[in-house]
Order: C-alpha cells, then structure tokens, then sequence
C-alpha cells in the first residue's frame, strides 16, 4: 500500500479500514510533512544512530526516521494501528516494527553498540508520565532524547520553585538532564486535531547527575511522596514519612524549616534519594 501523501489521502485510509483514533490511549497522529521532516532533521538523525521510536502511530515518523537512521526499533501498543503501519511502511530492512507496549522496550530493542542511541516519542497526554520515566530509567546507554508533548505538559516540566506549576517529575528532569526546547507545534499538524499546541524538546542526561538510571524509579516515588505537602514546612512532611516508613536520616531534616516547594530541583534530589521510599516499576500501567 503507498504511503498517503497528504492528510486527507491517509483520513480516507483510516475511514477505508474503520479505523478511528482511540482517544483512551491519546491517539493524535502527526499528519503534516513539513513538520515532519523539521522534527528528523532537529534531532540530527543520521546513519550513525539508532532509533527507539515509542508510538509508530500510522509511520509518519518513523518512515523519515528510517530514511536516515542505521536502524529503527518501533512500538506500537494497539493492534489495528500496527497492522495500518506495517502495510504503509512495507518492507524495509532497518526498520523493526513491533506490536507491544512502548514501556518495555529495554527488554524487546537490540540497538548495536557500535552506534549512537536516540530515543523519539510522541507521547500521549493520557500516558505520558509512565513513559517517559521509563525512558529515563533505561540503563541502555541513550545518547539523547526528543519528546513531543502538550505545551502545558513541557510548561510543567520546565517550572521552578515557588511557582504554581513546580513538581516531582519536573523537578526530577531539571535535576538530572539539560531539557532544550526545540519549537513549538500547532495543532493543525495532527489528526484529530487536539485542543491545546505541543512542544518538541530535547533532553540530555548530564554527566555529572546525582543519581543513576536504575533509582529514578524509587527516586521519583521520594519525590511524589514530597510533594503531597508542598505547602508544610519540610519536617511536617519529614515526621509523617518516619511514622509510616520508619526513622530517616540526620541529612534529611537539613532543609526542615522550608517548603518542599521552595527547594531547588538538585536539593530535592539529593533529599529524595535518602528517603526509604520502596522502588516502584514505571513500566505497570
């Protein structure tokens, strides 16, 4: 099956096959050319890297993604849209499509060392929490990241102390990672077109980051558990950790006398990591 070259020649596929835009695992397909072929050459693809596409959707992306990269690992969770994708993208020998859940892609993708590792992903508003931090936790040596998200979602990330916005997952990305914005998207790009713009970003681990890949899972739990008080002072919050998970540490009780949401992202971190918090898996729905 070729490839539609416009929006209307792939709604009238979607229509042709029944197929309409599952709103309960926030489908919005990004449908326009130009800007696609935009978000391929911004995050520098070339046959160097590799890719781990999480939502192949239709295989807009992922078929400029495959145009350049060495090889293209890519998730689909829902059945239908796979089987769409595998017939519009047709045989292609670095491109791996398979129908899976985006979350374990540490355990599916065999990406070769030899190459530079990327991670893509148009996240759904409805599930974007749970894969980006399994992105993040991913001890699979990812060189770079490139998201697209809503533009209150990406307003939230990049929120500091003291303001409405400020809390644990943006604090966690401002705590370990250089988050670059990269341009803001219309909403007249995607089918069906979503109420609010989005955003494609960037985000890079720092080198020197305070807490390894493997205890963001646990470290972001410390986080939320945080934030729950945001407004009490540090050791209200700190004195009804220890009656439910037992005594912390001296370190812990330094920044009592403040809000957890007046504390900086690389406090709050080095507070989250010391919590007895028990690691939870980001990758469960």
């Amino acid at each position: 099956m070729p490839f539609p070259r416009t929006p209307d020649e792939f709604r009238k596929i979607l229509r042709a096959r029944g197929l309409r835009p599952n709103k309960a695992l926030g489908q919005c397909f990004l449908v326009d050319a130009a800007l696609l072929d935009a978000l391929v050459r911004q995050a520098g693809i070339s046959e160097r890297d590799e890719v781990i596409e999480l939502g192949t959707g239709a295989g807009h992306l992922t078929a400029r993604l495959c145009d350049r990269a060495a090889r293209v690992w890519s998730f689909e969770v829902d059945p239908a849209v796979h089987a769409l994708a595998k017939d519009l993208l047709g045989p292609r020998s670095n491109l791996r499509l398979l129908c899976a859940d985006g979350a374990a892609f540490e355990s599916l993708a065999r990406p070769d060392p030899a190459h530079r590792l990327v991670f893509v992903s148009n996240l759904p508003y409805s599930d974007y929490e749970r894969l980006l931090l399994r992105a993040i936790s991913s001890e699979m040596g990812i060189d770079e990241y490139f998201f697209m998200v809503q533009r209150d979602v990406y307003d939230r990330l990049r929120s500091g102390p003291g303001t409405p916005g400020y809390g644990p997952l943006g604090a966690l990305l401002q705590g370990i990672a250089q988050v670059r914005l990269l341009r803001k998207v219309g909403t007249e790009v995607f089918h069906p077109r979503p109420r609010v713009e989005s955003v494609f970003f960037s985000l890079r681990r720092r080198a020197d980051g305070p807490i390894r890949p493997r205890r963001v899972p646990a470290v972001y739990q410390g986080l939320r558990e945080l934030f729950t008080q945001r407004r009490k002072l540090l050791k209200a919050a700190l004195h009804d950790l220890e009656a439910r998970r037992g005594p912390l540490p001296e370190s812990a009780w330094e920044y009592g006398d403040r809000r957890v949401e007046q504390l900086r992202p690389e406090t709050l971190l080095m507070l989250a990591s010391t919590l007895p918090i028990p690691t939870f898996s980001p990758i469960g729905p």
